[in-house]
């Protein structure tokens, strides 16, 4: 019992904290970035909040009847969706694989508790809340194991 009090007393508690620093700073500069655009990842946090509250893939409730452009400005003139998403067999799912978004259903849960949601609630898309949500699941990233 003694030695490994003796080696407790002995340990550098730098390493302890590197990671706690790290996700704080990139946490931070991603907070402040101007960048906004989130490329391939739109929806997967949306996706997430769809498998956790209603356990299927399936987009319908948030890109029928008709999409808003104030709220999905992607959408091209002409189009009736946004790239992310593909309509099959009447209904509407991502387009990319859900593995990501599959993962991400645990932090989607936690973040869901301090009140962020990719779903308003008047059932539209909130952009602001999804870009928060994935700058957070980056900074986790970031972080070393």
């Amino acid at each position: 019992m003694g030695e490994d009090s003796e080696k407790q007393k002995g340990k550098n508690p730098i390493p302890v904290l590197i990671p706690g620093v790290l996700f704080t700073l990139t946490f931070v500069v991603f907070l402040a970035s101007p960048l906004t655009k989130l490329g391939d990842s739109k929806y997967t946090m949306l996706l997430s909040e769809q498998l956790l509250r209603h356990q299927s893939f399936k987009l319908d409730d948030y890109f029928w009847p008709k999409v808003d452009s104030r709220h999905y400005p992607e959408v091209l003139p002409g189009k009736r969706l946004p790239r992310h998403v593909i309509r099959q067999a009447k209904h509407l799912y991502y387009v990319y694989p859900p593995g990501t978004s599959l993962l991400s259903v645990p932090l989607v849960a936690i973040m869901r508790l301090f009140g962020l949601s990719t779903i308003q609630q008047d059932g539209l898309y909130n952009f602001e809340d999804e870009k928060l949500m994935q700058k957070f699941a980056a900074s986790l990233l970031i972080v070393p194991s």
